[in-house]
């Protein structure tokens, strides 16, 4: 009978904490995933054809941009928005938006365009934007919106400006909502901590002559799936969630079975999914606490200096619940899986064979990279990004392991959740 070596005994415990995080994050994903589709169920996210007020007679002095059909207890929101803005010299006090209930005749609220309303104006995906009322809905049934210019008279360019209705009705999360969120991250920091601090009998990085082709291979694969992931006929809340779920698992496919195991015993260990080489002690409150104040310092410092030009695809989405829902399980799920790509698999192989500096610079470009598309626009989410990447590397670089790393995006992903949900 083999006798295990120490080596192998110190690799079987994250083995099987491994294998236990495998399983308690699928079981999480599929909760999160079933109260996605029941909140997304019960959302509206209406918007109308593009409406010119030239379109109806003058003598009318109103437009119908849109009618939808609303539930007693929806939070509601109402926006009027244009592609080429509010010029305060065109709407200042040239219009007025109703909403009202065309079964009673019952005006809900008049609001006209004056200087506090086109202050509010801000750029969406579906243009510039100006909300118009909001709050929750009292009496279920259908209601309109209109543009009303009783008393004035419209001048020729604004009359023939396309204006949309955008209206979204919400129902907020319930604690059995996040449920879900909250214990997969409360076992996954749990299990990641007790990896990154368990000791640590592996080599130093050595230098490996494993194929460059099978480095840009994983990294051209990653790139297909993610463009194609783009393509796919996916929309809304869940789709975001089976895009996420779909590169997260691509993403952990290529680094496990494209890594060089070189020297290394095992695939994982060579992904660095092992403990920190020193002071492991202090490893898992130093890299919670890393995590945590590298979050909040992005979200109040960087986002608020760095102006926005437009609305980010990723605060689109999150205007809904149950796309904060989604974007949580997610945000659970992309530190374990990102970790092994990008400073496992990218970091680890580049590392080893081309040295530091390279791994260093491929893995926080390729990182922030990836991201970009989310916060297109949002340019302090950006470098948010590019930031939080070069933390995470310097983790994986001073610690040489994932799990460490892993720890640190977990604990940042977390406290930004918190924040969100």
């Amino acid at each position: 009978m083999t006798t295990p070596t120490a080596a192998s005994a110190s690799r079987s415990l994250p083995t099987r904490i491994g294998a236990l995080l495998l399983t308690t994050t699928v079981v999480t994903l599929v909760w999160a995933t079933l109260r996605v589709v029941t909140l997304e169920r019960k959302e509206l996210d209406y918007s109308s054809r593009a409406t010119a007020l030239s379109s109806v007679p003058e003598s009318a002095k109103t437009a119908r941009l849109g009618l939808v059909t609303l539930e007693r207890g929806d939070n509601v929101s109402f926006d009027v928005c244009t592609e080429s803005g509010f010029d305060r010299a065109l709407f200042l006090n040239a219009i007025d938006v109703a909403v009202w209930q065309p079964d009673t005749r019952e005006l809900l609220v008049r609001t006209p365009f004056d200087d506090a309303r086109l202050a509010h104006a801000r750029r969406t995906v579906n243009g510039t934007c100006v909300e118009v009322a909001q709050g929750t809905v009292a009496v279920s049934g259908p209601y309109a919106i209109e543009v009303v210019w009783e008393g004035r008279t419209l001048s020729p360019t604004l009359a023939a400006m396309p204006m949309v209705t955008r209206v979204r009705a919400l129902r907020m999360l319930a604690t059995s909502d996040k449920a879900p969120v909250w214990l997969g991250f409360a076992f996954a920091l749990f299990a990641v901590m007790i990896v990154a601090t368990y000791r640590n009998d592996a080599r130093d990085t050595f230098r490996t002559s494993g194929p460059a082709l099978t480095f840009g291979g994983g990294v051209l694969l990653f790139v297909l799936a993610f463009v194609a992931s783009e393509f796919l006929p996916w929309g809304g809340a869940s789709g975001a969630m089976l895009r996420g779920v779909f590169l997260a698992l691509v993403q952990v496919a290529i680094a496990y079975f494209l890594i060089a195991r070189g020297e290394f015993e095992t695939r994982a260990h060579a992904l660095g999914w092992h403990g920190a080489k020193r002071n492991r002690w202090l490893m898992g409150p130093a890299c919670v606490l890393l995590g945590s104040t590298l979050a909040i310092l992005n979200g109040v410092v960087t986002a608020r200096l760095i102006p926005s030009t437009s609305e980010a695809p990723i605060e689109a989405l999150i205007s809904f619940p149950s796309a904060r829902l989604a974007v949580g399980a997610i945000a659970l799920v992309a530190p374990m899986c990102e970790e092994l790509f990008f400073r496992g698999f990218i970091f680890g192989s580049i590392d080893r064979r081309w040295g530091r500096t390279a791994a260093w610079t491929a893995s926080v470009l390729v990182f922030a990279v990836a991201h970009l598309p989310q916060t297109w626009g949002a340019w302090g989410s950006t470098v948010s990004v590019l930031i939080t990447g070069i933390v995470l590397t310097g983790v994986r670089a001073r610690t040489g392991s994932t799990a460490a790393s892993m720890l640190t995006h977990l604990s940042h992903n977390a406290m930004i959740t918190l924040l969100s949900l």
